[in-house]
C-alpha cells in the first residue's frame, strides 16, 4: 500500500484489494485511499504497534472503509492519526486495538463519519487544536473516553448522531468552544 501511495499523484484514488495487510501507512500527499469492498474485507495490522496505522500530513485526504488495528504500544499512537491537515476525511472504517482510535491535532474542515472504534485504551476520537470538525455517524465502545476535544484552538466542532457504549466519559470537552 505505502509503495501505490509514494507512485501516486495529487488526486489519485488507491483502491486496495480485499486482504490482510501489514503495514503503517504514511500520506503525505493529496489521495483517497479506499477498500475494494469495505472494511471487514480489507485490513491493515500496524507492522511497528508503536507507530500509527495511517499516518497523514497532507490536506484533501480521504480514508474510506478500510479495517485499521493493532497501533497499541504507546500513548497516542493510532489508528488514523491526521497533523496539519485540512479538508480531510475519515469514513467507513473499523478501528480496533489502539490506543486512540482517530487523533486530530492543528488540523480544520475534517470529517470523521460513519466509522466504528472499539476496543481503544484511551481516546476513541480526539481532536486537539482542530477547527471545524464534523463527526457524526460513529458507534465507540469500548474506549476510555469516547470523544474529546482539548487544547486551546479547538472550536466550531459538531459533534451528533454518534452512538457511544462503554467509555468511562463518553464526549469530554476541555479548552474548546
Amino acid at each position: 500500500i505505502q509503495s501505490a501511495i509514494d507512485g501516486a499523484s495529487d488526486s489519485y484514488c488507491i483502491v486496495v484489494m480485499d486482504g490482510s495487510y501489514s503495514e503503517n501507512i504514511v500520506i503525505n500527499k493529496s489521495i483517497r485511499l479506499a477498500s475494494e469492498e469495505g472494511p471487514s474485507n480489507c485490513t491493515i495490522t500496524a507492522a511497528n504497534s508503536s507507530l500509527d496505522v495511517i499516518k497523514i500530513s497532507s490536506d484533501n485526504v480521504t480514508v474510506d472503509g478500510l479495517g485499521l488495528k493493532g497501533a497499541n504500544a504507546d500513548y497516542f499512537v493510532c489508528g488514523v492519526q491526521l497533523t496539519s491537515g485540512r479538508y480531510c476525511t475519515i469514513t467507513n472504517c473499523i478501528i480496533s486495538d489502539c490506543s486512540e482510535g482517530v487523533y486530530a491535532h492543528q488540523s480544520g474542515d475534517i470529517v470523521i463519519a460513519n466509522n466504528i472504534i472499539l476496543n481503544i485504551s484511551n481516546y476513541g476520537i480526539l481532536f486537539m487544536s482542530a477547527v471545524n470538525a464534523d463527526i457524526y455517524g460513529n458507534v465507540l465502545d469500548n474506549a476510555s473516553i469516547g470523544i474529546s476535544s482539548w487544547g486551546g484552538g479547538s472550536n466550531s466542532a459538531k459533534i451528533r448522531n454518534n452512538t457511544i457504549t462503554g467509555c468511562t466519559d463518553g464526549i469530554h470537552c476541555s479548552g474548546s468552544t
